[in-house]
């Protein structure tokens, strides 16, 4: 994996809301290697529960959570005033997602997560290049 340290400011929070431990895990490592300050949760209500929310640069959230899906947590977040550029993760989301997606001005990367698509978006989100 290319490093995009370069391209983001310096030690930017990426928080990662994702139920899957292993995903979790391996996107936390790979994004604290390239130099962000990672915060990890495994469901939507331990973020919501979590006081360090006006630290947020960015987001990447997966669409299938426990008790709350992707894009209402991301409601939420709005709601409270929290309106990081935010990433959607998500295994073939149909037009219903991509279009709330697209409303809520949140891009999404498919899963599997094989490419560098996720990387370059957070380093652009960071950067102010893209929504």
């Amino acid at each position: 994996m290319r490093s995009h340290a370069d391209k983001a400011p310096g030690n930017a929070t990426v928080v990662v809301v994702e139920d899957d431990d292993a995903v979790r895990n391996a996107l936390a490592f790979s994004l604290q290697t390239e130099g962000h300050s990672v915060r990890a949760y495994q469901c939507a209500e331990s973020l919501l529960e979590d006081a360090f929310l006006v630290e947020i640069h960015c987001l990447v959230v997966d669409y299938k959570l426990p008790a709350m899906n992707g894009l209402d947590l991301l409601r939420e977040l709005g709601r409270r005033g929290i309106n990081a550029p935010a990433i959607l993760i998500a295994t073939g989301p149909g037009p219903a997602v991509r279009t709330a997606a697209g409303r809520l001005n949140v891009s999404i990367v498919e899963k599997p997560l094989l490419t560098e698509e996720l990387y370059d978006l957070i380093a652009a989100k960071l950067a102010g290049r893209a929504n």
